[in-house]
């Protein structure tokens, strides 16, 4: 029953490839990223508490608890995935579980689907973020849907390219998308102080709705709400 509900996230359509269209601004952009030993042993130490155990059999206190062992092993891992543009298939695999959100448990629309990944596949995430993060703070490049299958990955690529993004890190944003699943929330909010205010964000909900579907996003408007 999931299986057939959720299948509409294996997105088969096509999209055109061309974003020349898109108006997308070119940014100074890193081309790779760089991280010491020290920065895989930090965020190893985040793991103290998460008692969750993901499809690998291995908890976060588990993984968390050998952090002085490991670190050095996972940088030698993690640093040539980097340079080579090749996400770590290994770290690919995920199991699914399907999350109650609200009212009755016997309808399957009041359910969410949500990948749990490996700890050891985000921390290598999680590394990846800390180091782009200052250069994309301000970039906005994903949306909600029930999955990001949703979005055609090859296109999303390009967008990447236009935004400043080079190799070997755009070839690992694209081994890592490939096979991939994520499920996130996005908000769009300003201050509303007078009708013209009220304008301007419905013309901005309309361009971002217009650029999702340029591109290949789903934007789920019956779980849109007003604040």
């Amino acid at each position: 029953m999931f299986a057939s509900y959720f299948k509409f996230v294996y997105s088969c359509e096509v999209i055109n490839g061309d974003v020349s269209n898109l108006a997308i601004l070119f940014f100074d952009l890193p081309n790779n990223v760089y991280f010491t030993v020290d920065d895989v042993f930090q965020d190893l130490s985040t793991l103290l508490g998460i008692k969750t155990i993901c499809s690998d059999g291995l908890s976060g206190v588990y993984i968390y608890q050998l952090r002085s062992i490991i670190a050095y092993s996972l940088f030698l891992l993690f640093q040539p995935s980097l340079d080579e543009g090749n996400f770590p298939s290994v770290l690919k695999f995920s199991s699914i579980m399907y999350i109650h959100k609200s009212s009755n448990k016997s309808n399957i629309t009041h359910y969410r689907l949500i990948p749990v990944q490996f700890n050891l596949s985000q921390l290598f995430e999680s590394l990846i973020l800390n180091s782009i993060k200052p250069s994309v703070n301000n970039i906005l490049i994903e949306e909600q849907a029930k999955s990001f299958r949703t979005v055609n990955h090859k296109l999303l690529l390009k967008v990447l390219q236009a935004s400043g993004f080079g190799d070997p890190l755009l070839s690992w944003f694209g081994s890592f998308l490939n096979q991939k699943a994520t499920v996130d929330d996005k908000k769009l909010f300003t201050e509303i102080n007078s009708a013209d205010d009220c304008t301007n964000l419905q013309n901005s909900l309309d361009c971002f709705v217009h650029w999702c579907s340029k591109i290949g996003f789903k934007v789920n408007s019956s779980k849109c709400r007003i604040m």
